[in-house]
């Protein structure tokens, strides 16, 4: 007799979610279980399917549903404290598979803060010293005390960051008194094949003039570095794209606010969250790119834009630079646009990009990525 493979998911609230459910159900139809933390409230972003509202109670006490029980294998997209009790209460047999989304592990692999620049973390501390926390702010601090995350991070038995050089820094973070086994799973960039947005940008040459700046109202990005670098090289006649609709809305309105003074009718501010397709003909018209993040972030955003066409700036010192390099993608840094800012006239050739397209599909096509599904769930199952 065959045991019924059970899939217990335990997701945000977050727009990336439904193309990974729908990426486990394909390789495991019927087999999935989706508890989504939504304060018990319809979900804001997971629209296909949630099988439970994830409330207060259960973040408190532990999800107490009998189909945890007896869970074949958990997967946690993005490790929050909403997930701590739930996990601390269950059966020590069930494996527990960690899907790093960066937010989740970089408290720990950057104690100290060092992913904001100089004039970003000004800005942090003015917008934190106005912003009490108030009784919701010192509970939450007692839920997901750093301790209990790190024990908690003791328990999972399988991690994939999202990208393999991070498992290292994260392991040699710290001291662990064990550590997960490192897995090989991706996120899809997007909710179809890559090959679906070159239909129309299908060379360099066929995107706009457009810059695109970060990705998040998050100051992570450190938008005010960026702004200076554009006003040092005098892009007057450039659009600046700055999609601000998702993060922290109090330091959105302050970048949109700091953009606008700067540079005006050519600042436009994403800052209304819209639909995937209208966002991707927003971006369609960017054929350059510039993310200022020190850290692991944007990749998806990263790897749709370079699969268009678009000219990618990342910060040398940003692992995510490494690691496209390290794959052979034509990517450039922001110290060479600082040093050149003729690199912002300069498109890739058509060879570049049909180079990087090459290299993009063997790592996050649909094909590959539904492979490293079942590869991941038969190993840890089996």
């Amino acid at each position: 007799m065959t045991v019924q493979l059970k899939i217990i998911h335990l997701c945000p609230d977050d727009k990336f979610i439904d193309n990974a459910i729908n990426m486990f159900e394909d390789v495991f139809p019927r087999s999935n279980f989706v508890c989504v933390y939504t304060k018990g409230q319809p979900g804001k972003y997971v629209k296909n399917r949630i099988d439970y509202h994830v409330g207060v109670k259960d973040v408190i006490f532990g999800i107490k549903t009998a189909e945890i029980m007896d869970a074949s294998v958990v997967v946690v997209h993005s490790l929050s404290s909403a997930w701590y009790r739930t996990l601390e209460k269950l059966n020590k047999d069930i494996p527990i598979v960690w899907l790093g989304w960066g937010s989740d592990y970089y408290d720990i692999i950057d104690s100290h803060g060092n992913n904001l620049l100089d004039k970003t973390t000004v800005l942090e501390h003015k917008l934190q010293s106005g912003n009490r926390k108030g009784i919701k702010g010192y509970l939450q601090l007692l839920f997901d005390s750093a301790l209990r995350k790190v024990k908690v991070i003791e328990r999972i038995n399988y991690f994939s960051p999202v990208i393999p050089n991070e498992y290292a820094t994260l392991k040699s973070a710290r001291k662990w008194k064990s550590f997960p086994m490192q897995a090989d799973w991706n996120y899809s960039p997007s909710k179809q094949e890559l090959s679906d947005y070159i239909n129309v940008h299908d060379v360099a040459g066929d995107m706009g003039r457009d810059i695109l700046i970060g990705n998040s109202a998050t100051s992570s990005n450190n938008h005010l570095e960026a702004f200076d670098i554009i006003n040092k090289i005098k892009v007057s006649d450039r659009r600046l794209v700055v999609p601000l609709s998702y993060g922290n809305m109090i330091y959105g309105r302050e970048i949109k606010n700091i953009g606008e003074s700067f540079f005006g009718r050519n600042f436009d501010a994403l800052i209304d969250y819209m639909p995937i397709d209208m966002y991707m003909e927003k971006i369609a018209h960017c054929g350059f790119v510039i993310m200022n993040h020190v850290r692991q972030q944007a990749v998806g955003n990263i790897i749709i834009m370079l699969y268009m066409g678009a000219k990618v700036f990342l910060r040398d010192d940003n692992p995510t630079y490494k690691y496209f390099k390290g794959l052979g993608l034509t990517i450039f840094s922001i110290q060479e646009l600082e040093r050149d800012k003729y690199h912002l006239e300069s498109r890739l050739t058509s060879d570049e990009v049909m180079e990087n397209r090459k290299i993009l599909d063997r790592v996050w096509s649909q094909r590959v990525l539904t492979e490293k599904t079942r590869i991941l769930i038969e190993t840890i199952a089996n």
